[in-house]
């Protein structure tokens, strides 16, 4: 049997494992990844982290089940529970295999202080045994203030879709004897690492640094050495938070996410290609926050910033792969009603101009979002009226090359609301290269009942709005490059 088939035949367990949900991943006993779906760069640093967790600390058995949501136990913003439950348990040939899957609920936009101000934070938490849920666990926790509504149906639905995804898995397990091989994880690893390592090879070897400061009071410092044995992220001397608080988990998964854009070509989310990346994140700084630190900004917002400067970086080294500065931030908006429900929407920016094309236009750059409330869907759940979704057009740096296009969308108001807002590019729009214009920052304006119009210039804040009001939000177009 070659190492070839068996890595492949692998490969397709796992990704048959993951497909039906939206964020997973494949994990041993040993905390070896094996195969990671994710939606946000967070995601790719932080589900092998939170089943790592689980399984140090909760010996399980097939049927049982620990949720979580606490960032400092691998989770994200507490919008996101992480389900992990046991995958193979004492197979004969093979390690002990887990699972953990993410579902996300509409998130709160909150300029918060500390964690627990945004949201219900659930540590580690069994709550089945047996597949037979606990179902006072779950009633504690959905009779929480500020537990998501529907959390304990959404867990039930994702449980069945989940043990489903068990029993499937064991019987391609007994079909497939050739899977059972010893050494087949292990062989598995070796040729991703191996596959990744041959595309550093193709790129020159350098050492580069650069500070970026962001527009929240933070900056990042970075020292990145690019080599055909690895590549090592410092992050030395960068500063401490002012607003934004990511865990060390987040950080790494916005550098393997950074790289694996500048490359654009797949690369194996597992432990066999993530032993190439080498970050350090010094303690204290805002890239390696610890409790009771808010996370929601920095999983959003400062994943997007740090792969956006090592982006940067990477261009210093490999000059024939650089490209503008994209809206690496989407501009965010949430609404908060007088009947308690919450609205949450995300605009995305423009892509920056390379010296060969054109940048795309309003693209989630750094998520993949695999589905979203329709215009009806949200008029229907929310007392809100959506009268424009278009391009911004012309918001993108004009050159040689032009910039990705913005996103406008308005919304009309039917009933009294706080409006949260957060706009990063808004001082420093995406700046464009070789002779190209910046693109055009991104804007919010409100639009009153009585004629009156306010543009909100502030990078975030709060504003009352009225019945008939209107929000008109735009988000930031991509530099260009070179002179048109």
């Amino acid at each position: 049997m070659s190492l070839n088939f068996r890595s492949d035949l692998l490969k397709v367990f796992l990704q048959h494992t993951l497909a039906p949900f939206a964020s997973a991943a494949c994990l041993t006993g040993e905390g070896e990844l094996l195969d990671i779906k994710y939606e946000t760069l967070a995601d790719v640093g932080t589900l092998g982290a939170s089943a790592q967790t689980v399984t140090r600390y909760f010996p399980m058995q097939l049927g049982d089940v620990v949720i979580l949501n606490d960032p400092y136990s691998g989770g994200t913003t507490l919008s996101m529970i992480t389900i992990v439950t046991p995958l193979l348990l004492n197979h004969s040939q093979i390690p002990n295999l887990y699972l953990a899957i993410r579902t996300g609920f509409r998130p709160q936009l909150l300029l918060s202080k500390t964690l627990d101000e945004e949201g219900l934070r659930i540590p580690p938490t069994p709550i089945a045994q047996n597949r037979i849920l606990n179902e006072m666990i779950l009633a504690a926790i959905s009779s929480h203030p500020l537990c998501p509504s529907g959390l304990v149906e959404r867990i039930k639905s994702e449980l069945v879709l989940i043990w489903k995804r068990v029993d499937c898995f064991q019987t391609l397990l007994q079909k497939n004897s050739q899977f059972s091989h010893r050494s087949v994880i292990k062989d598995y690893l070796k040729s991703s690492r191996s596959y990744f390592s041959q595309l550093l090879q193709e790129l020159p070897a350098g050492e580069t640094k650069i500070e970026t400061h962001l527009e929240s009071g933070e900056f990042i410092r970075l020292r990145l050495d690019l080599s055909a044995e690895a590549i090592c992220f410092d992050f030395s001397g960068t500063s401490t938070s002012q607003r934004l608080c990511l865990t060390d988990s987040a950080t790494f998964g916005a550098c393997f996410g950074a790289v694996a854009a500048f490359l654009q070509k797949p690369i194996p989310l597992n432990s066999g290609s993530f032993s190439l990346l080498h970050v350090t994140t010094p303690l204290g700084s805002f890239l390696n926050a610890k409790y009771p630190s808010p996370t929601f900004k920095g999983m959003t917002e400062g994943t997007s910033q740090v792969a956006g400067a090592i982006l940067q970086a990477l261009g210093e080294i490999v000059p024939q792969k650089k490209f503008s500065a994209s809206a690496q931030t989407p501009t965010q908006i949430s609404l908060e009603f007088l009947n308690g429900q919450r609205f949450f929407d995300s605009l995305s920016g423009g892509i920056g101009a390379s010296s060969t094309s054109h940048g795309a236009d309003a693209v989630p750059f750094w998520q993949r979002i695999s589905l979203r409330n329709s215009i009806q869907e949200i008029e229907t759940l929310f007392p809100l009226f959506i009268t424009q979704v278009s391009l911004r057009k012309n918001s993108g740096g004009q050159g040689q090359f032009h910039g990705g296009d913005g996103l406008t969308k308005d919304y009309v108001v039917q009933k009294e609301a706080k409006l949260r807002w957060i706009m990063q590019h808004r001082k420093n729009p995406p700046k464009g290269l070789k002779g190209a214009l910046d693109g055009t920052p991104p804007e919010i304006r409100i639009e009153r009942m009585d004629g009156s119009q306010e543009i909100l210039d502030r990078t975030e804040g709060e504003a009352l709005v009225s019945v008939g009001d209107k929000i008109s939000v735009s988000s930031a177009g991509g530099g260009g490059y070179g002179k048109a």
